[in-house]
């Protein structure tokens, strides 16, 4: 059973080895089954396939040939997880959006469609990525080329390397940055306590602002993708506190459909499930149950700062954003107010309250 796909990216020299190799035996220890999926890329230039060099591909063909490459493995292994009764995480050195980072969004955008596979259906292949910002960013004495042969870099370029990477995966809903604030042990530490978060093994504190934003200054920044998201929360039938939710996506007139089941319990909340379904199925269960609320939103996922945000669009105006605790907000962001601990800003309560004012004014 397949619990969770994590892709690991960062700019050259930032720790993706040693981070796989701490999670494989954590979470092994854990009980979970691990299998890592290592750099295509690498890979493909260690067995003399380049975008460089002598008798080099160019780029748009090297690239062409990785994705294929990666959605070959991700699907193999995620066949086999299938097939098993442990509890199995997949970790991939790079993922699909890495390659984003050496095109054009629409050589990139047509390499995806070619391979038969929407944007968005990329971006929902992984449950969460971490970002290990390269050495070259706030470390550099410790910046080196000597432990990867494929590895090219020189400073500058690292740096370069780091921000595109970055930016390429800025859109996804469970981006974490961890850079290079602290030693390389304790990066490998908070990198390990990112994951124990996603799986529900540590708690992440974050914080919710109501704000404005400088809209020019916003749509300056690289490679920000907007999702539009739709959320339905269905009655509960039963006496036990659980919270059902269909959520819909859609980007580029590409949808793809989740449901979650949350349970309650003394006043905080735990995913007992949440998997993609399809459209159909989605259809089915709006049908079943009485709709208890919903809101739609539009969500814009950026980095600044080597930090991480999610900005939301509500249809009634409000713009609410989203970040980890401690972490400076950005400069063309006004708080109006902080609302981390109003659950009158929680998604649920949100949609319930929509949905009674609908109803009166009906």
């Amino acid at each position: 059973m397949l619990v969770s796909k994590i892709v690991l990216t960062d700019g050259p020299c930032g720790g993706k080895t040693t981070a796989l190799s701490t999670m494989e035996q954590e979470l092994t220890d854990m009980g979970y089954k691990v299998y890592i999926l290592d750099e295509v890329a690498t890979r493909l230039i260690s067995a003399g396939i380049k975008p460089f060099g002598d008798d080099k591909l160019d780029v748009l063909t090297f690239e062409d040939i990785m994705l294929k490459h990666q959605l070959l493995m991700e699907r193999s292994l995620e066949e086999v997880c299938k097939h098993s009764n442990k509890k199995c995480i997949i970790l991939c050195d790079r993922g699909i959006f890495d390659i984003r980072s050496f095109l054009s969004d629409k050589d990139f955008n047509q390499l995806l469609v070619k391979n038969g596979i929407s944007p968005l259906e990329a971006m929902d292949q992984y449950d969460m990525v971490i970002d290990l910002v390269s050495a070259a960013k706030g470390a550099s004495k410790y910046y080196t080329l000597e432990n990867n042969e494929a590895r090219t870099e020189g400073l500058k370029e690292a740096i370069e390397r780091e921000n595109l990477a970055q930016a390429s995966w800025s859109f996804h809903n469970n981006l974490v940055i961890i850079d290079n604030s602290t030693s390389f042990d304790k990066k490998i530490i908070r990198c390990m306590n990112a994951v124990k978060n996603h799986l529900g093994l540590e708690k992440r504190s974050q914080r919710k602002f109501l704000i404005e934003v400088d809209k020019q200054a916003f749509q300056e920044l690289n490679k920000v993708l907007s999702i539009q998201i739709e959320q339905t929360y269905l009655e509960n039938n039963y006496q036990e506190p659980y919270e059902f939710r269909l959520r819909k996506r859609t980007l580029s007139n590409e949808n793809t459909y989740y449901v979650t089941v949350k349970r309650k319990e003394n006043g905080k909340e735990e995913i007992v499930t949440e998997e993609k379904i399809e459209e159909d199925t989605y259809q089915k269960l709006l049908l079943q149950r009485r709709i208890e609320g919903r809101i739609k939103k539009e969500r814009s996922c950026f980095t600044f700062d080597n930090h991480f945000y999610k900005l939301d669009h509500f249809e009634d105006g409000m713009i609410m954003l989203e970040t980890d605790k401690d972490v400076t907000l950005p400069p063309f962001v006004d708080v109006l107010e902080e609302v981390t601990l109003d659950n009158n800003y929680n998604n649920i309560n949100l949609a319930t309250r929509k949905q009674k004012q609908k109803t009166l004014k009906i």
